[in-house]
């Protein structure tokens, strides 16, 4: 089984989404905070936020009969994706548009999965496209 392509970066998708949510929830709270805490709960909760937001990655591994998509939090995988190939591949911005993506859009059994980031997506997209099916460029 030799590896044609193997990348690992962020997952820009879920950090985003995951610092919305935490970060939502630091703002409606704030007045609670710095009421009843200090400026220092405040700025450990903005800290703790972003370092578990930067800890979301990827990875893919395209082999000769099988591709591979892992998640990972904090070094640790969370979820698994196989496939044979890749069935579709696009950027994950609106109609499938590289100027508003955060990333690629990698269809595996059916199952669309969101890798990389915006700084990533040209190079996984130019270099995951000889191995679909079909795509969009």
């Amino acid at each position: 089984m030799s590896v044609k392509y193997q990348f690992r970066g962020n997952d820009a998708l879920v950090q985003n989404m995951f610092l919305l949510v935490l970060f939502s929830s630091v703002i409606a709270f704030h007045w609670f905070i710095l009421t009843y805490m200090s400026w220092k709960i405040l700025i450990s909760n903005i800290l703790f936020c972003l370092v578990v937001s930067f800890s979301f990655r990827n990875q893919i591994i395209v082999t000769d009969n099988q591709v591979i998509i892992t998640k990972y939090f904090l070094l640790i995988p969370y979820k698994q994706y196989t496939g044979k190939e890749i069935d579709f591949l696009c950027f994950s911005g609106n109609w499938a548009d590289s100027d508003d993506a955060c990333g690629i859009t990698v269809t595996l059994n059916g199952k669309e999965i969101h890798i990389g980031s915006p700084k990533t997506m040209y190079e996984l997209h130019m270099n995951l496209s000889p191995y679909a099916k079909d795509k969009i460029i």
